[in-house]
């Protein structure tokens, strides 16, 4: 199991911008993100396209739900008003892709606490 511990602070500010994956979405990312819930509702879409989403096993929800805090192994938590993904736990869900360039786009997620990405078909080293 792998976990990553990230900043635990919700009050932090991100500035990041996403790009759009370069597979072809489901979902179309906007170009222009206007808050936290925004940008990473971005980047769960492109960690779902370059980690082969169309072939999970269990992907309830993923890109076609409206609220990303519902899709599938995606737990949330709340601080005042800003809602942020808190932990991602997709294990033995045949992910596909490169650990290096899903690691980039999740890095982005400024609060997740826990990943959980054991027995799938992901290959390559992850930056942490």
């Amino acid at each position: 199991t792998m976990v990553i511990t990230g900043s635990e602070d919700a009050n932090e500010s991100s500035s990041s911008s996403i790009m759009p994956s370069t597979y072809a979405p489901s979902k179309l990312p906007s170009p222009a993100p206007t808050g936290i819930q925004d940008v990473e509702e971005q980047v769960l879409i492109s960690f779902y396209n370059a980690a082969g989403g169309n072939s999970w096993i269990k992907s309830k929800e993923w890109v076609t739900g409206s609220d990303f805090c519902q899709w599938h192994g995606v737990k949330c938590a709340t601080v005042g008003s800003t809602t942020f993904v808190d932990e991602l736990r997709l294990p033995a869900n045949i992910l596909t892709g490169d650990l290096e360039a899903i690691s980039l786009s999740l890095i982005n997620l400024k609060y997740l606490r826990i990943l959980d990405l054991d027995s799938n078909l992901l290959t390559g080293n992850m930056t942490v």
